[in-house]
């Protein structure tokens, strides 16, 4: 229950920095009880989770006979998955019904949850023993195996006329006969469920993850990365138009989660809930007909009030404002275009590095730049500002709006890049590292061609790299450019090599003299190191290119 220090700031961030000071506690059964009659007196059912069979560390911490090696560990004191894993002797089970059966004295919920998600098999799949097991048992696999540890807790569970829920792992191997099932990795888990008649609680990353920041993290208070705005939460619809009637009758309704390693106060946990989960309770407690984003913006303004006055620290992101590079047709320009979710209020701003006034000029329908340029913004309701200032940066160079072709697919992560991303003027952060400033190639080379409309003198060809071993992202081995006149013959322009080993996060420039070259047709390549071997496993996976920007002087 006590672990020697705590992880400051992201777990991915190298090198690590860790507080050193002594972090933990329990509950006793009063206290539970208080939590619990609570909570049913605002007609809510707390339903607790016994995380089984993987992230078990605390548990084998405290009992090094519990997990595969016997082994001790030290209580973990970053975030994060780890490989530690309960084995399958029957003193194991005896020790994990004692404590259901203690969780269910205590919490009268119909469901008795078990977790089964994130269960790393590599201390299964290197142990002698419980490979031994696995042929006694006449199973074929790992995974079967985990659908022989959650069965097995499962008639435990229902031989106390309690019923068993889980993470969407919990279907791999085989899903446990009466269980319900918890849909997080997407929406596939629960629709599987579905179809074979079990009870489904859709909770995808994608829309529901509330521990995933809401605005610009710049802005923010820290958060695992992500990102889910409001009106991503509204347009989220739990029942998949896949299943049929009888089939939706399986989905219970929705999840939000709200993971709280990165965030230590209660105040914190309500900035990341408030108001997102009005925008969830709408969905889930309306017919799919009757929502309209609108209308639900348009109640909005009176609802923060409220929260205002219950004193309820709530996100005040729904006024941000987003910036989009639009190409502009007939200027054959670039136009920055803003806005904030709520579209209410007026946007002020400053191209002239100071913060925006209520007198500051009028954004109206767009903004045309000519020269590299910081816009910074606010909304006003009247003589008021509302939520934050925020800054962008546009560098306006000769590749500026004109769409890549790109040999190999960019790959869609957490956010829908698009054709005009490395050419839209907007470089990335490591803050902004999940925003759709930053484009993905997933294993293969960055191979784009650029058209300039017409022919120009290059001198310089500029491209950034964002380096977090923690993801397998790292810069490529080489950055080449290629010059052509008509886009059918290309001349070797020059290249960059990167020398040095990659090491902690950073971003990389890369920067490539053509010795002023007469072109139309630029093409680059960024050669993917192919793999990289992982922090956490020791295994090498597929190696992620990821970059902001192709400018080209």
């Amino acid at each position: 229950a006590w672990r020697k220090e705590t992880l400051i700031g992201h777990s991915y961030e190298s090198p690590k920095k860790y507080d050193g000071k002594r972090y933990g506690g329990y509950y006793t059964q009063d206290e539970v009880k208080e939590v619990v009659q609570y909570a049913a007196e605002r007609y809510i059912t707390v339903v607790p989770e016994i995380e089984l069979p993987g992230h078990a560390s605390a548990a084998i911490a405290a009992y090094p006979t519990l997990g595969v090696t016997g082994k001790p560990i030290d209580v973990v004191t970053s975030w994060g998955i780890f490989p530690n894993i309960f084995n399958i002797e029957d003193s194991t089970f005896l020790f994990l019904e004692d404590v259901l059966t203690e969780v269910m004295d205590l919490f009268p919920s119909e469901y008795i949850h078990v977790g089964g998600d994130e269960a790393i098999k590599e201390q299964w799949e290197a142990s002698p023993r419980i490979q031994q097991q696995i042929r006694q048992l006449g199973l074929k696999n790992e995974h079967e195996l985990q659908s022989y540890f959650i069965k097995r807790i499962e008639k435990f569970i229902n031989s106390k006329g309690r019923k068993l829920i889980g993470w969407d792992e919990i279907l791999e191997g085989g899903l446990a006969p009466n269980a319900a099932v918890m849909s997080w990795r997407g929406t596939a888990g629960g629709e599987a469920a579905a179809k074979a008649g079990h009870y489904v609680v859709m909770s995808p990353t994608s829309h529901l993850y509330f521990d995933y920041y809401q605005g610009n993290p710049g802005n923010e208070p820290l958060a695992i990365g992500g990102y889910t705005p409001l009106q991503k939460v509204y347009s989220y619809e739990p029942t998949p138009e896949s299943l049929t009637e009888e089939e939706a009758k399986y989905i219970l309704g929705a999840q939000a989660n709200v993971w709280t390693e990165y965030i230590k106060t209660p105040e914190h946990v309500e900035y990341m809930v408030f108001p997102r989960i009005s925008a969830l309770a709408e969905v889930v407690w309306s017919p799919r007909e009757k929502r309209n984003w609108d209308w639900f913006k348009s109640k909005l303004p009176e609802l923060l009030e409220r929260y205002k006055l219950r004193g309820i620290n709530y996100s005040n992101s729904v006024y941000k404002i987003a910036f989009k590079s639009v190409l502009d047709s007939v200027n054959g320009t670039l136009k920055v275009v803003m806005g904030n979710e709520l579209g209410t209020g007026e946007i002020r701003y400053t191209l002239d590095g100071s913060n925006p006034t209520k007198n500051s000029s009028l954004y109206k329908d767009g903004i045309h730049l000519r020269e590299t340029s910081t816009i910074k913004t606010q909304v006003f309701e009247g003589d008021m500002p509302l939520g934050n200032i925020e800054e962008q940066r546009f560098i306006v160079h000769k590749a500026y709006g004109k769409e890549p072709q790109f040999t190999h697919p960019y790959t869609i992560h957490h956010f829908p890049t698009h054709g005009l991303t490395l050419t839209d003027g907007m470089l990335g952060s490591k803050l902004t590292l999940f925003s759709d400033l930053w484009q993905r190639f997933n294993k293969v080379d960055l191979e784009a061609t650029i058209d300039l409309g017409k022919t120009d003198t290059i001198e310089m060809v500029k491209a950034r790299f964002v380096s977090i071993p923690h993801y397998s992202i790292v810069p490529p081995k080489s950055l080449s450019v290629q010059l052509s006149l008509d886009g059918k013959e290309y001349t070797k322009a020059g290249a960059v090599t990167r020398g040095v080993a990659v090491e902690g996060n950073s971003v990389w420039e890369y920067e490539v003299n053509v010795k002023t070259l007469p072109a139309r047709y630029v093409m680059i390549k960024a050669e993917n190191v192919g793999s990289v071997k992982s922090e956490k496993t020791g295994k090498f996976k597929d190696a992620v290119l990821m970059t902001d920007e192709i400018i080209i002087e």
